[in-house]
């Protein structure tokens, strides 16, 4: 006895295709793609309408395995990219114009953020923001102080209770740079 074949009808293009009785509700990637972005001019960004993160990139589910819009948009005009990341040109992680994205590894995406200035110092823990910090800026400057004036760094560490490691990073100017 053979099995009757389920079609359903894809929500974005129209088309029929078989759904193996499961309702998938795009019958391709692409179409599951296209359904969610504002396609504008070849020279703006055609904005993602559907679900983002929690950093801004689009992403959508299909066949339980999550994609990112962008990078879907970018391997549907340009081919496959293997391990390579997607990097924004327009810097707007919501936008899906093939125009506007280009291949590169995690380094060139650190890189161009950085070159754009997308990487604000306010985004880095630093000195008493970093979780587990023992010391205050104001300890930092009183430690400057004692090892100028020739105290032991063990006794230092001791009475601050961290390790003569902390105190020696803070000696060589490893640690606690931007404390004047």
């Amino acid at each position: 006895m053979t099995k009757k074949r389920e079609f359903s009808t894809c929500g974005h293009c129209g088309s029929p295709y078989p759904c193996a009785g499961r309702r998938v509700g795009y019958c391709s990637l692409e179409c599951a793609l296209r359904s969610r972005v504002r396609v504008a001019g070849p020279d703006d960004c055609w904005l993602w309408v559907g679900a983002r993160n929690d950093r801004g990139y689009g992403q959508f589910r299909r066949f339980k395995t999550f994609h990112y819009a962008h990078r879907v948009a970018y391997e549907l005009a340009h081919g496959a990219l293997g391990e390579r990341q997607v990097c924004h040109r327009c810097d707007n992680p919501g936008c899906c114009n093939p125009a506007h994205l280009f291949p590169g590894t995690a380094r060139d995406n650190m890189q161009d953020m950085h070159s754009k200035g997308r990487w604000p110092a306010d985004r880095v823990a630093r000195g008493e923001a970093v979780g587990g910090s023992r010391l205050t800026e104001d300890d930092v400057r009183a430690i400057r102080r004692r090892i100028v004036a020739g105290e032991a760094l063990r006794a230092i560490a001791r009475q601050y209770c961290v390790s003569q490691g902390a105190i020696q990073g803070i000696a060589h100017g490893k640690t606690w740079k931007h404390v004047a």
